[in-house]
């Protein structure tokens, strides 16, 4: 591979080359073996990468940044303003994510009043269409997660350069734009992860997420399993969770920010930081104050139990009565969570449905992440049984939701086990 400056342009007109081919073509071989082509770039001109030096227990990584070398899709404030936005197919997120939330809203709306028209139907159900704009999310996911990752493997052992963070894709993409901007990709980030909840009413809220891409660090080709074999018709499927599933990975990436934060200031201060990072929770916090209708989706798809809990934490020290918020920070563990909760009136400030949603998530973070005894295992359980019980009998709600029945049932099933 030649390392200079040429890279720069070179891989530039192949990346603008493939682009502005994909929507020319109404091919899905073009279409599908154009993306891989992508992932074979990325392959060979990461944006970052990691140079070991020393040996044994003395061996660190020092990250190496390729940025000057390797052409990015994104858009920063640092580029030449005359620098030309594809046309055909947009490498712009904010409008990415707003045009699939508009059309798969869209088109759940025209099913539902029975609005099957040739022109919005045409233009919501085009499968081409559906698989340019999912496979042309997943590679820019892609380029965020993999540079985010390798420089999150740089920052563990040298938490004090903040610019290793400062310096990401995704930072950089971020503190471009006003919180308006910000606020405004998160919710459409939200409305993506909410259609998982609309598709599964059926599962007793357990969504069932299929054809997930695989993670770029698993070896596998994201484009591979949707290449059609020699002998066979071009077949795939793109479904709502799929983008559901995407859009719980860029969240949480993004979420993620706020733990490199931490982690610089209790180890350095904030002081030690050269530039400040915002907080995108307080905007996320935000946005489910009126819109608790994400809250479930959204617990539901964030794998990481840690950020899943973290997540649920602070939406209770948000909204929560003042003379409680101390106790709420100090809670560590799903159990402490169950019992601060049967002893601080709570509902009083909280919809019954979201206290019973919150309840599930933690149930669920600490299942995922239980590693103890039997015993343990079912005191947990009685906690929780008792917290959410505790909390009925205030409320006196008729309803329980269908992720709280859940939980009940698994804790009950667990306890008597």
């Amino acid at each position: 591979m030649k390392h200079c400056c040429s890279c720069t342009f070179g891989c530039r007109d192949v990346y603008e080359k493939i682009l502005s081919g994909i929507q020319e073509t109404k091919s899905l071989w073009v279409i599908v073996a154009s993306y891989r082509l992508l992932h074979d770039l990325d392959l060979r001109h990461p944006q970052v990468t990691l140079k070991a030096t020393g040996a044994g227990k003395s061996k660190v990584y020092e990250l190496v940044d390729n940025k000057e070398q390797v052409w990015s899709p994104f858009k920063f404030a640092t580029q030449k303003a005359n620098e030309k936005p594809f046309t055909r197919v947009t490498t712009d997120l904010y409008s990415l994510l707003e045009n699939i939330a508009d059309e798969l809203d869209g088109r759940q709306e025209s099913k539902k009043k029975g609005d099957f028209g040739v022109d919005s139907a045409s233009k919501n159900e085009d499968p081409l269409n559906r698989l340019v704009q999912f496979l042309m999310l997943r590679w820019l996911v892609s380029l965020f997660e993999s540079d985010l990752r390798v420089r999150h493997q740089a920052f563990q052992g040298n938490p004090e350069n903040s610019e290793l963070v400062q310096e990401s894709l995704i930072f950089r993409f971020l503190m471009g734009q006003k919180n308006v901007k910000i606020k405004e990709l998160i919710t459409n980030l939200l409305r993506l992860i909410a259609r998982v909840d609309k598709l599964d009413d059926l599962n007793d809220g357990i969504p069932e997420l299929r054809g997930q891409p695989e993670r770029p660090d698993s070896g596998v080709d994201p484009t591979t399993s949707l290449l059609p074999s020699a002998s066979s018709s071009p077949v795939f499927s793109v479904t709502d969770a799929d983008f559901a599933h995407l859009a719980a990975t860029f969240l949480s990436m993004i979420l993620e920010l706020e733990d490199f934060k931490a982690l610089s200031d209790s180890k350095f201060g904030a002081a030690r930081r050269s530039v400040s990072i915002w907080s995108p929770v307080e905007i996320l916090m935000g946005i489910l104050q009126y819109w608790k209708v994400y809250l479930c989706p959204l617990l539901q798809t964030l794998e990481n139990p840690q950020l899943k809990f973290n997540l649920i934490l602070k939406y209770l020290v948000t909204h929560a009565p003042g003379n409680t918020k101390k106790q709420l920070r100090e809670i560590s563990t799903p159990k402490n969570l169950f019992d601060c909760v049967s002893n601080v009136n709570l509902h009083k400030s909280f919809d019954p449905h979201v206290l019973q949603v919150l309840l599930a998530g933690a149930f669920q973070v600490f299942l995922e992440t239980h590693t103890s005894h039997d015993a343990h295992l079912r005191e947990v359980c009685r906690s929780f049984q008792v917290a959410f019980n505790t909390l009925d009998a205030k409320m006196k709600c008729e309803v329980t939701h269908h992720t709280a029945r859940c939980a009940l049932v698994m804790a009950h099933t667990l306890q008597v086990s």
